[in-house]
């Protein structure tokens, strides 16, 4: 709807309420009830102000809708009016009548004022102000309006009411929370009225004297495993808050709440706290069977001083939430109206939650309190559907609030839980997806992982190797938890995704891919599957809602298993986790990032091979793990040809074309010398890696079947390097690249592209779906 027909719409709905309102106008006119005048005056101010309300927030076409909305529900409120209308009416009030109201107002007010605290004197002096004011604006205009002229009475009786409350109960004794009741013995307990209008019960801490018994506790273990709590002084935060602890406001004008079991006469000289029912009942003499608001507002105490004095009411007041969490340890055994001994016998409780466990504060970005008005945070909504629930989780639980210090919450950083996180998290669960299906397009058996057991048995290095880091990660986060160290986790969980993606998952692409035979492929694909639900596990506390979809799809594959990961019970720990393979991956990617380091400040690119690599080391069995059951790892991750183990002392160096570099615990000795062979082997990983950005720019899938052929663009002789490399690229491939003229004549044609000026050659790749 264009801006024109929006005001123009706007414009006649607001003209047609106009014309309703001056027609009820009209029809008042037949009555003299000063009454309906009143509510009628009353009804136009209230519906001037609900439009004002909204002047800050909306356009003028959205205001102008509004107010034509409320205009017309005002309307219908306006007629229910005219219908008590027809009722007799009374007399219409005379301008004496008002002026005296106006006198009568003012001498109260003065009179009352006389001898009232200063809190008090401050409420019947606005009251005063307030009326004077109105009183003088009269006088100039020199006529009176009825329904402005009540309504400016009625507020000064209201607030002269509220002042009188106040001034009486300032008067009288004041109160002490002690033993869990309410006495009136003591000055602990005041009633304060603020220029705000807000009023409070308040507990005087400081009359309560030192707060030096308070303790805090510090968790240990003990040798033998248990669990025990030593009681300390308290240091720092926590103590300097007991010692400038001032008063503390334990009442709130709510509906829902303990009730405060305050009764209070009119005038405020009288004040009865009820400690029971049985009490409530003696004094009031009716039955109380539930201590809800509702259920007692109602109930009066005779006032002592006699039946013309009146009746006690309750303050409306209710209990502060954390005066009732503070009750928790009398109130959920009904003590000390039962089980006396059992709350002396085990009083007080082991710890106070607050004691032990201690956040900070959330911050907005900039550092400032967060601020509804400020709009200084992004809404949490936005945040939760931007990342997800789980991220905002971990995010919060790896930040300084749950080491009781301050955050500054970023939007940014919660992405970063994503990234850093989730995405390898379903990458490697994705990648244990897309291989389990391709057994079923291959023509096999469909995936179904191996015993458990059976696993542990793996000749597989890297299958014993992520075993072992599985283990160590279930035990670290269950030792992590017993102690509440929540924000250790997710930084454990980080490199621990970070080792299962970038070392088991890439290290072992062809065995789960099938290059390897079809029993060591299901042995590697039923690894990682037991391993991404162990840590599916093992993080469903943190990441509730991730976890369960994973494991929604992982369960499918096993019989018996559990309908949520949320009825699995936490994994244990079961056999030898720490593996001293665990320390051997460690050092094999310290090594690979050391050679790596010599590679970049030398320009050789990781598509260049090696002549050799040295390794240095003092320790024997280490270099037996490199050189043997790594050494295929640390060759390919490198490309290298050959990998010489070394235990001979070592500096940094560098001859020639040989360079070293070590860390202070391995040296790291590169020959980046290179022959013909080496070269050609440098062109063929530039040739499969052309041939794999081409299928995924052509959208095709890990499990979709091509096949490639190549065309020479040149004089150079590319076929050579092919034939030479032949069986490198088919490895990689999982096919052999064939020449452009055997391509049939009704082929399909995925995709094609041409290459120049790679490694001096220029070719052209063709993608073939392959005929039925």
């Amino acid at each position: 709807m264009g801006s024109n027909v929006i005001m123009t719409t706007v414009n006649e709905m607001h003209s047609s309420f106009l014309k309703e309102l001056r027609g009820l106008e009209e029809k008042n006119k037949s009555t003299e009830a000063f009454e309906f005048r009143y509510k009628l005056e009353h009804l136009k101010d209230q519906y001037m102000s609900r439009c004002d309300a909204y002047t800050t927030c909306y356009n003028e076409q959205i205001q102008s809708l509004i107010r034509v909305l409320l205009g017309k529900k005002l309307v219908e409120e306006i007629a229910k009016a005219i219908t008590i209308n027809q009722q007799p009416q009374t007399p219409e009030l005379s301008v004496d009548d008002i002026l005296a109201a106006y006198s009568e107002a003012v001498e109260s007010l003065k009179e009352s004022r006389k001898g009232a605290n200063a809190e008090a004197r401050l409420l019947y002096t606005k009251a005063l102000t307030d009326l004077t004011e109105h009183m003088k604006q009269v006088m100039v205009r020199k006529e009176i309006d009825y329904a402005d002229s009540l309504r400016a009475i009625e507020k000064a009786k209201k607030a002269k009411k509220e002042a009188d409350h106040v001034k009486a109960i300032c008067s009288e004794g004041n109160f002490i929370w002690t033993t869990g009741l309410l006495t009136n013995s003591g000055s602990q307990l005041q009633w304060r009225s603020y220029l705000l209008r807000l009023s409070a019960w308040l507990v005087k801490m400081t009359d309560l004297g030192p707060m030096h018994f308070y303790l805090g506790m510090e968790v240990h273990q003990s040798e033998k495993g248990g669990i025990f709590l030593c009681f300390l002084s308290c240091e720092k935060r926590f103590h300097n808050w007991l010692e400038s602890a001032k008063e503390w406001a334990i009442s709130r004008s709510r509906f829902w709440g303990t009730p405060l079991p305050l009764w209070i006469s009119d005038d405020g000289q009288e004040i009865v706290v009820v400690d029971s029912i049985e009490k409530l009942e003696k004094l009031s003499g009716a039955r109380v069977t539930d201590l809800h608001r509702h259920k007692i507002d109602h109930i009066t105490i005779p006032s002592s001083r006699g039946p013309e004095i009146g009746v006690l009411r309750r303050v409306e007041d209710v209990f502060d939430c954390w005066f009732e969490s503070g009750s928790m340890p009398y109130a959920y055994i009904h003590y000390p109206f039962e089980n006396v001994k059992l709350f002396e016998n085990n009083f007080p409780g082991h710890f106070v939650a607050e004691d032990l466990i201690c956040n900070g504060l959330i911050l907005a970005e900039d550092g400032k309190k967060i601020s509804k008005k400020l709009k200084n945070y992004p809404p949490p909504s936005e945040v939760i559907d931007d990342y997800g629930a789980d991220a905002l989780r971990l995010y919060i639980i790896n930040s300084p609030v749950f080491r009781a210090e301050p955050l500054h919450f970023k939007k940014d950083g919660v992405y970063s839980v994503v990234k850093d996180v989730f995405l390898p998290w379903y990458n490697a669960y994705r990648f244990l997806v897309q291989n389990a299906k391709r057994l079923e397009v291959d023509g096999f058996a469909p995936f179904t992982p191996i015993h458990y057991q059976i696993l542990q048995k793996s000749s597989n290095v890297l299958d014993q190797w992520i075993n072992s880091a599985t283990k160590s990660l279930v035990h670290f986060v269950r030792q992590e938890m017993d102690y509440y160290r929540l924000y250790t986790v997710v930084p454990y969980l980080l490199k621990f995704l970070d080792n299962l993606t970038n070392i088991y998952v890439r290290f072992s692409r062809k065995r789960l891919k099938g290059r390897t035979g079809g029993v060591d492929c299901r042995t590697a694909l039923s690894t990682l599957y037991y391993v991404l639900l162990t840590a599916c596990k093992s993080m469903a506390p943190f990441t509730p809602f991730f976890t369960e979809v994973l494991y929604q799809n992982l369960r499918k594959v096993t019989d018996g298993s559990e309908k949520s990961i949320h009825f699995c019970s936490f994994p244990t720990v079961e056999g030898q986790r720490g593996d001293p393979i665990e320390e051997s991956v460690n050092r094999m990617m310290t090594i690979i990032d050391l050679a790596r380091n010599i590679r970049e400040r030398h320009n050789k690119p990781l598509k260049m091979p090696l002549k050799e690599i040295v390794i240095v080391h003092p320790d024997t069995d280490l270099l037996d793990d490199i050189a043997g059951r790594l050494k295929e790892y640390v060759l390919e991750e490198l490309n290298a040809r050959c990998l010489v183990p070394c235990s001979d002392a070592l500096n940094d160096m560098k001859v020639g074309e040989v360079e070293a570099k070590g860390n202070g615990d391995v040296l790291v000795v590169l020959d980046l010398r290179e022959d013909e062979s080496l070269l050609e082997a440098g062109v063929a990983r530039e040739i499969v890696n052309r041939v794999q950005k081409l299928r995924k720019k052509a959208a095709l899938e890990p499990t979709d079947t091509v096949k490639v052929f190549f065309k020479c663009l040149d004089a150079a002789n590319f076929g050579e390097v092919l034939e030479s490399q032949e069986e490198y690229i088919r490895d990689s491939l999982g096919c052999s690249m064939l020449p452009y003229c055997s391509i049939p004549a009704n082929a399909v044609i995925v995709a094609e592209e041409s290459f120049h000026g790679i490694s001096n050659l220029s070719f052209s790749i063709i993608l073939i779906r392959p005929t039925v």
